[in-house]
């Protein structure tokens, strides 16, 4: 585990990159600080406790941050695999007052250098077009050569 990802990154201003740790699994009340979270975000912001249950029992890998003196969460993304070929990475998100102190950054150490992942073939994300300088740090390209990505909404949308 990198210094980062303990919460010893000595590089934050304020020293608030000391109170947290980064945890592989979600405690029942960190399951609601996670739909708070969702629900702060244009992307997510309808997404109902129950169906946030559903997608944490069915998601390969979960990434989180939380403060160490109150194990709130404070920092959250996961993965769907087949632990070969493909790794889909979604839902990186950090609450609002959190941002800043590189914890989006640790969230990405954790997923890359994550041992079931390192050696997957390729992984996959969605973001805004502002965010792709800070996932190209980790060699994500919006070049798919002639690959498209194609979506087909629910029914509901």
């Amino acid at each position: 585990m990198s210094d980062e990802q303990s919460g010893n990154d000595q590089s934050a201003d304020d020293g608030a990159s000391k109170i947290w740790e980064s945890i592989e699994s979600l405690a029942e009340s960190q399951i609601d600080q996670l739909v708070e979270l969702y629900r702060g975000e244009w992307w997510c912001s309808e997404r109902e406790r129950a169906d946030v249950e559903k997608m944490l029992t069915e998601t390969d890998l979960v990434f989180g941050i939380q403060r160490k003196d109150d194990l709130s969460l404070i920092g959250f993304a996961r993965a769907l695999t087949d632990f070969s070929y493909h790794a889909l990475i979604f839902d990186v998100i950090v609450a609002p007052e959190y941002r800043g102190l590189g914890l989006g950054r640790a969230l990405m150490l954790q997923i890359v250098e994550h041992p079931r992942l390192e050696t997957i073939g390729v992984k996959w994300l969605c973001c805004l077009p502002e965010m792709r300088k800070f996932y190209e740090q980790w060699g994500f390209s919006a070049e798919l050569g002639q690959l498209i990505w194609m979506r087909c909404p629910s029914l509901d949308e």
